[in-house]
C-alpha cells in the first residue's frame, strides 16, 4: 500500500522504494552487530523468502531445535551437503572396540550369539548386543533409558528442583513421546503374558545362526596377533595401572558420515568398551574382572516389586568380584565435541576441550542406576563417568530398597492416571506435591552419599593408538579446512605403548633395542 501511494504508477523496474524515499542503502536488516555476525533477515525481502525454501526436502539454514526436530544432519547445506566435511565428528576416535575387549585376559566375554540357548529369563542375560535376538526381547520394556521419564524428573519443575541442566531440563515432550512408544509397542498387554519373550527368542534362533556364517567370512582375512601382551617393564608407571598392554591391529577406521545431532548418544555407544576397560585397569587391582552381559529381565528376579510394564535393564558389564558378588557397572561419557550455528547459519561441530566428568552423580541416574541393582539383584553399583580430554572419575552407589518400592509406586500411578489421557506439565507435583517432593528430596539424598572411589586422569585412560582424528577426514587435509590436529598429546602413553610393542617384539635383539632406547 505505502509503494502504491509513492511511487508513480509508470515507475521502471530498476526503480526502488529505497531511491525513491531517499533511504540510505543498508538497513537494519542487513547491518551487523558488534559480534561481526549478521542480523537475520527481514521477513519480507526476497533473499528470507529464498533461504526459507526447501530443497530436496532440506531447509537450507535451520536453527538447532529445527534441526534437531526434523532429524537433519550436521553441516547440511543448500544442496544436501556438508559444506564442510571435515567438521564432521569421529565419534570413534581411538575407542577401543568390544572385539578386542574380549580378549582380555581379565574380561570373561559371553558366547558368540549363535550358541546361546534361551529357556528362561534369565537366559536372556547371555545375549550379547550384536545379537538379533536382543532387539527383539528388548522391544517393549521399560529400561533405564525411559524411567526418568516415567518419573516425571524432566518436567521443568522437577528438573529445576533436581538441578537437570539442558537439554533435558523442561522437556515435556519427552514424557509425551514415551507414553505413545510404550502404547504402540504394547507394553501395557506384554506385561501379562511375559513368557512370550522365551518363547520369541527361541522361535528367531534362526536369525543369530546367520551371524556364524557373517563372522567366519570376516574372520578370513585378520591377522592373527595377541592383542594384550604382558608389560615388557613390570616397574614402570603404566605397569602399575594398566591391567595388560594393548597392541590394536591396524583396520579401517570407524565413523558416521552423517551422523545425528545427539552427539552425547553415538559417542556414548562407540566408547562404551573404552570406559570399561578404564573401570577394568581400576578395579582389577582389587581382584575384580569384567563379565559381559546382556538383558536381565526383572522376572528372572523373585519377589521383585511388581510394574505395570515388562522391566528390563542392561548394564555395559559386570563386576565380578572373588567373593562371587557381582555388580553392574555403568558408562556415562561426555563428548568433546559440540554443535554451534556459524555465523552462514549452518550447522557445525567443533572440538570442546572443556568437557569434563561430572563431579557428582547426577539426580536423575539415581533411579537408573537402583533400577539396575534391582534386576541384577545386586547390593552396589558403578558408574563411570568419562571425558573424552579431561579424565574420568568412579562412583560407587549402595542400593535402598525403600527407594525402589517408591519409584515401582510412582511408574503404577503413572499407567493408572496417563494410560487413556495425556499428562500434563508437572504431572506428578499437581495432584500430589508433598509426596512427590519428599521423593525428589530423597533422589538427591541418595546421589550425595555416593562414594567416590577413583579419580582417573586422562594420563590413565587406555586407547587404542589406531584412528587418531578428531574428525572424518582429518587425513585429507583441504586448504580450506581449518584443521585442529591430532592433539595425541592429551594421552602420553600413546608413545609408550607403541615403544613397549616395539620392544616386545625385538626381545630376540638386544643390541639393537639397547642402542635405540
Amino acid at each position: 500500500l505505502l509503494a502504491a501511494i509513492l511511487l508513480p504508477a509508470d515507475a521502471s523496474a530498476g526503480y526502488s522504494l529505497r531511491t525513491r524515499l531517499n533511504l540510505p542503502q543498508t538497513s537494519s536488516f542487513y547491518s551487523k552487530n558488534r559480534a561481526g555476525s549478521p542480523r537475520s533477515e527481514s521477513p519480507f525481502s526476497p533473499r528470507a523468502r529464498l533461504l526459507t525454501r526447501e530443497r530436496n526436502g532440506v531447509k537450507c539454514k535451520v536453527s538447532l531445535r529445527q534441526a534437531e526436530e526434523k532429524g537433519i544432519p550436521l553441516g547440511e547445506g543448500r544442496k544436501g551437503r556438508h559444506k564442510n566435511r571435515n567438521r564432521v565428528p569421529n565419534n570413534h576416535w581411538r575407542a577401543v572396540p568390544w572385539e578386542d575387549l574380549r580378549k582380555h585376559p581379565y574380561v570373561d566375554a559371553l558366547p558368540p550369539p549363535w550358541e546361546v540357548e534361551i529357556n528362561t529369563a534369565a537366559d536372556l542375560a547371555k545375549l550379547r548386543r550384536d545379537s538379533r535376538r536382543f532387539l527383539r526381547v528388548h522391544h517393549g520394556r521399560v529400561t533405564t533409558f525411559q524411567l526418568p521419564t516415567l518419573l516425571g524428573f524432566f518436567e521443568e519443575g522437577a528438573a529445576d528442583y533436581l538441578k537437570i541442566r539442558r537439554p533435558f531440563r523442561g522437556r515435556h515432550d519427552k514424557i509425551l513421546g514415551t507414553r505413545q512408544d510404550l502404547i504402540q509397542s504394547g507394553a501395557y498387554d506384554m506385561n501379562k503374558n511375559l513368557d512370550s519373550y522365551i518363547t520369541l527368542a527361541k522361535s528367531l534362533s534362526f536369525m543369530d545362526e546367520e551371524l556364524e556364517e557373517e563372522f567366519k567370512i570376516s574372520q578370513d582375512n585378520q591377522p592373527n596377533a595377541p592383542l594384550w601382551l604382558p608389560h615388557s617393564d613390570e616397574n614402570s608407571e603404566y605397569a602399575r595401572v594398566f591391567a595388560s598392554m594393548y597392541s590394536p591391529i591396524p583396520r579401517a577406521p570407524k565413523g558416521e558420515m552423517d551422523p545425528d545431532l545427539d552427539l552425547s548418544v553415538r559417542y556414548g555407544e562407540a566408547q562404551q568398551a573404552t570406559g570399561v576397560l578404564t573401570a577394568l585397569n581400576v578395579l582389577s587391582q582389587e581382584g575384580a574382572r569384567i563379565k559381559e552381559c546382556g538383558l536381565y529381565a526383572l522376572e528372572a528376579i523373585k519377589d521383585a516389586p511388581s510394574f505395570p510394564f515388562p522391566v528390563g535393564t542392561v548394564p555395559d558389564a559386570m563386576i565380578s568380584w572373588p567373593d562371587g558378588r557381582e555388580e553392574p557397572l555403568v558408562i556415562k561419557t561426555a563428548t568433546p565435541f559440540e554443535v554451534y550455528k556459524g555465523t552462514d547459519g549452518f550447522l557445525r561441530t567443533r572440538l570442546d576441550a572443556n568437557s569434563r566428568p561430572s563431579k557428582h552423580i547426577e539426580n536423575w541416574h539415581i533411579p537408573q542406576m537402583q533400577l539396575h541393582m534391582l534386576c541384577t539383584g545386586a547390593k552396589s553399583s558403578w558408574v563411570l563417568y568419562m571425558s573424552g580430554l579431561n579424565g574420568a572419575r568412579l562412583y560407587r552407589i549402595d542400593r535402598d530398597d525403600g527407594y525402589i518400592k517408591q519409584m515401582a509406586g510412582w511408574v503404577t500411578k503413572f499407567a493408572q492416571l496417563y494410560g487413556r489421557r495425556s499428562p500434563s506439565p508437572n504431572f506428578f507435583l499437581t495432584d500430589n506435591y508433598d509426596e512427590y517432593r519428599s521423593f525428589l528430596a530423597k533422589t538427591r539424598r541418595i546421589s550425595k552419599d555416593a562414594f567416590e572411589f577413583a579419580l582417573i586422569k586422562q594420563k590413565w585412560i587406555q586407547r587404542s593408538t589406531q584412528n587418531t582424528p578428531f574428525f572424518v577426514g582429518d587425513f585429507a587435509r583441504d586448504e580450506n579446512s581449518d584443521y585442529e590436529g591430532d592433539q595425541s598429546h592429551y594421552n602420553m602413553e600413546v608413545d609408550f605403548q607403541n615403544n613397549a610393542v616395539e620392544r616386545k617384539m625385538r626381545k630376540s635383539q638386544p643390541e639393537i633395542a639397547e642402542v635405540e632406547l
